[in-house]
């Protein structure tokens, strides 16, 4: 009887030690945080193409970090971030000494100016400028330099710097 008992009560513990150590949460995790913020991407500059490449980074880069909550929609956020891209600047590099008619590549720059307001109160909370750089290179000599994939390049590595600096302030 008393080794029943014994079995009993360890099997109680044992149940009360793994049920009460558990952190697991049913449900995804940012649900009920309150962290919820609001992208908006403005482009300003030269380069069409960079608001939805921005602000497709942005959102891959911020469901990655996991600390903020991405909202459709301002009324449903507590947090408005406005990122608007000023400059864009292209310029054409010779790496080569036998480059006099061709550049063999392009240096290209990407600055971006990101504004935090509190959407209730209306009032800024911060903003701070971020600058991205890269290169786009000839494959051979009779090609133009391709730049689409230093651009994808410049805008994540500017996406990340954006979403590091957003993660380690408090708001």
């Amino acid at each position: 009887m008393s080794n029943k008992r014994f079995q009993a009560g360890f099997f109680g513990l044992l149940v009360f030690f793994a049920s009460s150590s558990c952190r697991y949460q049913v449900g995804y995790p940012l649900e009920n945080s309150g962290k919820r913020i609001f992208l908006n991407v403005e482009n300003r500059s030269t380069a069409a193409q960079f608001g939805p490449i921005i602000n497709r980074m942005l959102k891959e880069e911020l469901a990655q970090v996991g600390v903020f909550q991405v909202t459709r929609s301002p009324k449903k956020s507590q947090l408005v971030v406005k990122v608007i891209i000023e400059d864009y600047y292209r310029d054409a590099k010779a790496f080569n000494s036998d480059d006099t008619l061709l550049a063999s590549g392009f240096e290209l720059r990407l600055q971006a100016r990101v504004e935090v307001r509190k959407r209730k109160q209306n009032v800024e909370l911060g903003s701070f400028t971020l600058q991205s750089q890269g290169y786009a290179m000839r494959a051979s000599t009779l090609d133009q330099p391709k730049d689409r994939q230093a651009l994808n390049e410049i805008a994540r590595i500017l996406g990340f710097r954006i979403v590091s600096r957003l993660a380690n302030q408090t708001w």
